[in-house]
């Protein structure tokens, strides 16, 4: 019904909702089937991309596991290739090394081999070499070491002396630690023991070595002389000596030591006391007891510069203790070394000398004419004497550098000498008097690496020797087996297969670096250069050379200094004689200048030159003021020096007249108008009665004065004695001859002469009074007084001439006394007392004593003996010279070397003036000075000085030249200056077109700085000159061109330690020096330190050079360890600024090292600039360029050796230490040496330089 309707129709409407919705589901399922079937056609697809994907992948796997077996096979190949190269490298290091030790052996340095083969040995190169050639290697170093240690005894340090007891059972050795090593003789089994019989250590280094006897043995050890007896703990000293002892001898219980300060002992050893004693004016460096004599020779040096060579006698009698003055040695100027060693053969019959400065010797046989002769000479041969007759067989020259030790066999029939060459030299003794020489030349022994301190004579034989090196190791020589064992050292060595690049045997071993180390490095250098591989595969670009100054004929000693000016063109050295050179470097010549075509021509070495080459025969005061010195010299040159110390030129020389020949005496007239001189040249004796008047205005200004007259036609022989009269009207002479004559000084004619003296009897002394009366003195004991009167028309003069003079001389006062010869005389201003000194000779005691008087001219009858005071006990010897005060009240006597002040009232002396202990033979009083600041000039010899005499103070020098140390160019836009600097710092006029090129201009008195060891110019300011000196000061100094002078600013820096060279950089910001104890510092140039070093490692090295690149970016130095003597180089970083990170501002990585030159050390070095390469000079004499750049690796890298310098088939570039080198902005290198010369090298690397 309804009720049933409406359910039905609520289901009926159920259903439709139903339907509906299942239709709705259904069209739902309808479009989810579609949407799978698509779902699953794209599963399809994928499916089927990805098997596509999954079969290219496994193509893919398949090529990749291709490739990766190929990548390991390549791999595994250059793993193997690596392995290979590594082993040649190692091969190769090992094969340089190996090659560098034949290299040395060849050289014969077997020192220097025997280190390197340790290095090798003990090293890991040798390590990681494959088994099989390793232990080829390995026995081959071995066998070589062994073959080198066969006869070599290695030392800690170095051994100095060597000494052979009388028997010749024992071998003392002596050590620079002190140690003192005593060994029984191993001659008989030719190798040295394995222990020491004795051995003892002192605090300071042995210098000397002696047997008293076979249990005694005397050693100088410093200042210390010292007697030791077997069995002695501690050894005794001998008192007496304060400074370093040079040398000792022994002979028949009686003893002779030397030492720096002069002083000489001969002592009784068995009364261990001091039998004689002298003090000498000059620095001992040897002495020698002449067998079979109680006489003995020592050799000294003053500055380093003199050879004083002089005999004595030991006297008898135990009451005298001063040595009898036997004489001295002379030499010609050419031959004047300072000396180095002195040995006389055992039958006293001949002395052999050696030298400081080269190889050379002198073998001087006995003066047979010395034991029947009264007179005290000599006991040899003079070299002056025989060179004069052209006998220069006494000159023997075979080594290349000094000659340190001199040894005789015991029968005098064989010679040794030890030398800084390396070598050994063995001699013959002539038996008879038909060969032309007194030793003959045997051979060399070679073996060291350094300079042969000592060689000793083993057995009476003379067959085998002991030596002691610098190396390091001490050598024995068996000589009759030298050459077999030479033999079997080549062999060890195979040194008959050394070849070239060519195939062919290497003759020289310093060549074959060019060789050796190309095979490893093939490196370019800058571009448009050569390679260090091209130049050793065969480029014929060898160095060229030219040598300046070969065999010294403008400089005479070692070139210390070599610099070139800023573009180059001229080159400027300094030798050890003080001499300064400028050359050019176009036509290799020395810049004379315009002087050069003047009517006085002058030697190179005379100009930039202060000072006589040799001894000072004369001095006195010139001009109205008496403000010049006057000097003449055995050089044969005048010299005229500023007197004025408030000048601040004081000591500068102003003139110098060269090639008058021997100037005896000199005099000057009151007015300050006249000098006039007497001469002697050489051996021609026609001029040798000559005097010449110069107007003293032209010496003074003129560039090259010339005499205004010549006094001649009187005088028979050379004029000893000049005085001009107060009114300056009048010249008197007095000759050799015994002749007096007196010349009107404005015409110059010689109004009078007369004989006053005997014939051939030397006139001494002349002296004029103010009423026109001459005083006159001579060697034939005679004093008189002359006058001179119009001559009558029937005077003769053929005492003098056969002419008519005007005037006549004739006795005035006649003086009666003994016959006694008077050496010298002076007349007080009140023209009444004077002064007398003589001197006579005992010929039968040969002994001499000097005596001096005040006679008065108007008492003449009563004569006043005056005696010199007795200093320090000792009696006064020898009076050298006399002169009153301007106003008579004192007088200066020079006695014994020092100056005896006298009050001249009571003749009392007031004070002994030592002038500053250099010796005294000459004084003069300054009577421009005022009485508080009273001044004398004194004079030893070789120098004079100005002192005050109340103050003790030397206030100016006056003498020859210092050695030099330093040198270059101060060029300004007005002027061009020399500069040079050594114990003083000096400039000279440098502008080749002026008249005064070569004039000295100022010069620093020594004692305002000490030693120089650098001087340069500040880049960026041409007249501030930077110095810096051994008290280790670095000065500014000021060049006033208006004033003529120097002054200095400030002092830079204070390093408290001596520094030995100073370099700035190129812009002039930074300065580097080093230091003697090792230290590099580079500082601002305001003072700033920005940088110190020291190098690591606990060997103490001392620097001797520094240098920065043209950049200023890194420095190199060089020098030696201290203790062995081997060179050290290295090359650092700079910093731009002061690293306040570290303590003193330490900083600088290492970049490099190297160390190529033998024992001795690197003495200078410079970079050459836009390359890769610096250049070193050793002590060995060796000139090498490294190329650091390109340095070979190591724990610090290693600069390797890209080329060597050599000349003439050479071993080395020269034959002395190299000590200088400088580089022109051009790249041309010049180099100095001990050897003399200055070489200019053309640097083959850089031929093909754009």
């Amino acid at each position: 019904s309804q009720q049933e309707a409406l359910v039905a129709q609520a289901a009926a409407e159920t259903a439709r909702v139903a339907a509906t919705q299942a239709t709705r589901d259904a069209m739902m399922a309808q479009t989810e089937a579609a949407s799978a079937l698509a779902s699953a056609e794209v599963s399809k697809k994928e499916a089927e991309a990805a098997t596509a994907k999954v079969a290219l992948a496994n193509a893919q796997v398949v090529k990749a596991t291709e490739q990766l077996a190929v990548a390991e096979r390549d791999a595994a190949d250059a793993l193997n290739r690596q392995a290979k190269a590594e082993e040649a490298a190692i091969v190769a290091q090992v094969e340089i090394q190996s090659q560098s030790i034949r290299g040395l052996a060849l050289n014969e340095n077997y020192a220097d081999a025997l280190r390197e083969i340790d290095r090798l040995l003990t090293g890991d190169l040798l390590k990681q070499l494959p088994e099989t050639l390793r232990d080829r290697r390995t026995a081959e170093l071995t066998a070589q070491q062994q073959q080198l240690l066969k006869r070599t005894l290695p030392s800690e340090d170095p051994v100095q002396a060597q000494a052979l007891s009388p028997d010749s059972t024992l071998l003392a050795m002596g050590d620079a630690a002190g140690r003192i090593t005593v060994f029984k003789n191993p001659s008989e089994a030719m190798l040295w023991p394995d222990d020491p019989v004795h051995q003892f250590r002192l605090d300071t280094p042995i210098s000397n070595l002696k047997f008293v006897d076979e249990e005694t043995l005397l050693i100088a050890s410093g200042s210390d002389l010292l007697l030791w007896r077997s069995g002695q703990a501690v050894p005794e000293k001998l008192d007496g000596h304060s400074a370093t002892i040079r040398s000792i001898d022994v002979q028949d219980g009686l003893a002779i030591s030397g030492d720096e300060s002069g002083q000489l002992f001969v002592w009784n050893l068995s009364q261990k006391s001091i039998v004689a004693e002298l003090k000498a004016n000059t620095r001992i460096r040897a002495v020698c007891l002449i067998p079979g004599t109680r006489d003995f020779v020592y050799a000294g040096a003053r500055g380093g510069q003199s050879a004083d060579i002089l005999a004595y006698r030991i006297p008898e009698s135990p009451k005298t203790s001063s040595p009898v003055r036997l004489g001295q040695l002379r030499m010609s100027r050419q031959h004047t070394y300072p000396p180095a060693g002195l040995s006389v053969s055992p039958d006293g019959s001949l002395l052999v000398i050696s030298n400081s400065t080269n190889g050379d010797l002198m073998a001087l046989k006995k003066d047979l004419n010395t034991s029947s002769s009264t007179q005290a000479k000599f006991p040899f041969e003079q070299p002056a004497d025989l060179e004069a007759i052209g006998d220069m067989s006494w000159l023997l020259s075979q080594h290349s550098r000094p000659v340190n030790d001199l040894q005789w066999s015991a029968d005098g029939k064989l010679f040794l000498t030890a030398s800084d060459d390396r070598r050994i030299g063995l001699w013959n003794r002539p038996a008879g008097a038909q060969t032309d020489g007194p030793m003959i030349f045997d051979r060399f022994l070679r073996g060291h690496g350094a300079r042969v301190f000592q060689s000793r004579f083993l057995d009476r034989t003379g067959t085998r020797i002991s030596s002691s090196s610098a190396d390091g190791f001490c050598r024995l020589w068996n000589l009759n087996t030298i050459d077999e064992d030479s033999r079997e050292i080549r062999g060890a060595f195979q040194l008959s297969s050394l070849k070239n690049h060519r195939g062919n045997p290497i003759r020289n071993a310093a060549r074959q670096s060019r060789y050796v180390f190309a095979a490893v490095h093939d490196s370019a250098t800058n571009a448009g250069e050569l390679t260090d591989k091209e130049m050793a595969t065969g480029s014929e670009n060898e160095a060229t050379t030219f040598v300046l100054n070969r065999e010294n004929r403008v400089h005479r000693g070692s070139i210390r200094a070599v610099e070139f000016d800023r573009d180059g063109r001229q080159l400027v050295s300094g030798a050890a004689d003080g001499s300064v050179v400028v050359w050019d470097v176009a036509s290799r010549a020395p810049v004379t200048g315009l002087a050069a075509t003047g009517p006085v021509k002058m030697m190179a070495a005379e100009r930039f030159h202060e000072g006589h080459e040799s001894n000072i025969s004369r001095m006195s005061l010139v001009g109205e003021s008496r403000n010049i010195l006057a000097t003449a010299g055995f050089d044969g040159s005048l010299r005229l020096w500023n007197m004025d110390p408030d000048s601040g030129r004081a000591g500068t020389q102003q003139q110098v007249v060269a090639g008058l020949g021997l100037v005896n005496t000199f005099g000057s007239s009151p007015d300050g108008r006249l000098l006039i001189t007497s001469a002697v040249r050489g051996d021609d004796l026609q001029d040798a009665g000559e005097c010449h008047v110069w107007k003293l205005d032209d010496l003074l200004h003129a560039p090259l004065p010339a005499p205004i007259a010549k006094l001649g036609g009187v005088h028979r022989a050379e004029v000893t004695a000049i005085s001009v009269s107060t009114d300056s009207q009048r010249i008197a002479t007095g000759g050799r001859d015994g002749i007096i004559a007196v010349w009107d000084a404005s015409s110059t004619q010689c109004l009078g002469s007369v004989r006053g003296h005997g014939k051939d009897t030397i006139v001494t002394a002349l002296k004029w009074l103010n009423d026109g009366t001459l005083l006159s003195a001579g060697l034939d004991g005679k004093l008189a007084r002359w006058a001179l009167e119009p001559a009558s028309a029937s005077d003769s003069n053929a005492d003098a001439s056969k002419s008519k003079r005007p005037y006549r001389l004739v006795s005035h006062q006649k003086f009666v006394r003994d016959r006694t010869p008077i050496e010298q005389i002076s007349l007080a201003s009140d023209d009444n007392r004077l002064l007398v000194v003589s001197v006579k000779t005992d010929r039968s005691k040969k002994t001499t004593t000097y005596h001096m008087e005040e006679w008065k001219l108007d008492a003449p009858d009563a004569p006043r003996p005056i005696v010199p005071a007795t200093v320090s006990g000792k009696r006064p010897s020898v009076i050298s010279s006399v002169q009153w005060s301007p106003d008579g009240k004192q007088a200066l006597v020079c006695v014994d070397d020092a100056v005896q002040v006298f009050e001249t009232e009571t003749w009392r002396v007031e004070r002994v003036f030592a002038a500053g202990g250099g010796g005294v033979t000459d004084a003069q009083f300054v009577s421009s000075a005022t009485p508080d600041q009273q001044q004398i000039i004194a004079f030893d010899g070789t120098s004079a000085a100005l002192w005050n005499l109340i103050s003790g103070d030397q206030l100016a020098a006056f003498r020859g030249p210092y050695p030099v140390t330093s040198v270059g160019f101060l060029q300004t836009d007005e002027q061009t200056l020399v500069m040079s600097a050594g114990e003083t710092l000096q400039l000279f006029i440098g502008d080749a077109e002026s008249e005064s090129f070569g004039r000295p201009l100022f010069h620093l008195q020594r004692t305002q700085l000490g030693r120089i060891a650098a001087v340069s110019v500040f880049p960026d300011d041409a007249s501030l000159i930077l110095t810096a000196d051994e008290k280790g000061e670095l000065s500014t100094w000021r060049w006033n061109a208006m004033q003529r002078r120097v002054i200095k600013v400030g002092t830079l820096a204070s390093l408290k330690t001596s520094v030995t060279d100073m370099q700035f950089s190129t812009d002039g910001r930074r300065i580097a020096c080093v230091t003697y104890d090792g230290e590099l510092i580079v500082m601002d140039r305001e003072g700033t330190t920005l940088m110190k070093l020291r190098p690591a490692g606990d060997q103490p090295v001392e620097l001797a050079t520094v240098d920065f690149t043209s950049d200023g970016q890194q420095v190199a130095v060089g020098g030696r360890v201290a203790r062995t003597a081997e060179s050290t180089g290295w090359i650092v970083s700079v910093p731009q600024a002061a690293d306040n990170t570290a303590p003193d501002g330490l900083h600088s990585p290492i970049i490099c090292r190297f160390s190529g030159h033998d024992a001795g050390g690197i003495s200078d070095l410079r970079f050459i600039a836009n390359t890769p390469y610096v250049l070193s000079g050793g002590h060995d004499g060796a000139l090498i360029l490294w190329n650091w750049k390109d340095a070979l690796p190591a724990a610090i890298p290693v600069a390797y050796e890209a080329y060597r310098f050599l000349e003439d088939e050479q071993t080395t570039a020269h034959q002395g230490s190299v000590t200088t080198l400088s580089v022109s902005v051009a790249g041309e290198i010049c180099s100095g040496s001990e050897d003399g010369r200055v070489v200019l090298w053309n640097l083959p690397l850089l031929t093909n330089r754009d």
